[in-house]
């Protein structure tokens, strides 16, 4: 029995032990029913004031079939992660924490902790992926690459390298949020 406890306390601690190649944390939405995440994993810094990442999209009604289909799964990992204090970095930026009561910022947590979970598990249907190139220094953005998808999960378009410059980051938007979450600070 107590070599069985020992086997059983192993393998739990083997099995949260793994990593997944993405870390998908939450940075925004766009009209409620598009929400968009950043691969921390996946930052990059060419330079001191530059930062690439991969951006995901997700529409709500694929979170809500999520959810009904796999409830036990998302809200066990979900507890575990605000039960050790995490909090969704999204929460921290001041133009959005300032949004929030304490009873709503605690739901909010809640919310957002279940997304990113469900955003981190392979088989959830993606809307879209971009990988930006963000200039911290002069708020500026570049689209690198990007991938829109269909309803069944098969590419619709591909962007790879398109031809086009930096665009200035529009105030109190997805890009700023972007921006703010990913960029250096010294």
């Amino acid at each position: 029995m107590l070599l069985l406890r020992a086997v059983l306390a192993f393998l739990a601690i083997l099995l949260s032990n793994i990593t997944y190649a993405s870390d998908w944390q939450y940075a925004g939405y766009v009209k409620e029913d598009l929400h968009q995440f950043f691969d921390a994993e996946s930052l990059t810094h060419p330079t001191k004031d530059v930062t690439r990442v991969w951006v995901k999209s997700i529409q709500q009604r694929r979170f809500d079939h999520y959810s009904k289909t796999h409830e036990k799964l998302v809200v066990e990992k979900a507890a575990r992660k605000i039960a050790f204090g995490y909090s969704p970095k999204f929460l921290e930026l001041q133009a959005i924490k300032g949004q929030y009561e304490t009873t709503a910022l605690r739901d909010a947590i809640v919310g957002l902790t279940t997304q990113e979970v469900m955003a981190n598990e392979p088989d959830i249907q993606t809307f879209s992926k971009f990988y930006f190139e963000i200039d911290c220094a002069k708020s500026r953005i570049k689209l690198l690459s990007g991938v829109m998808y269909t309803d069944n999960g098969k590419i619709s378009s591909k962007k790879v390298r398109p031809d086009n410059d930096y665009a200035f980051i529009i105030p109190d938007s997805n890009g700023q949020w972007l921006s703010v979450l990913v960029c250096l600070r010294n």
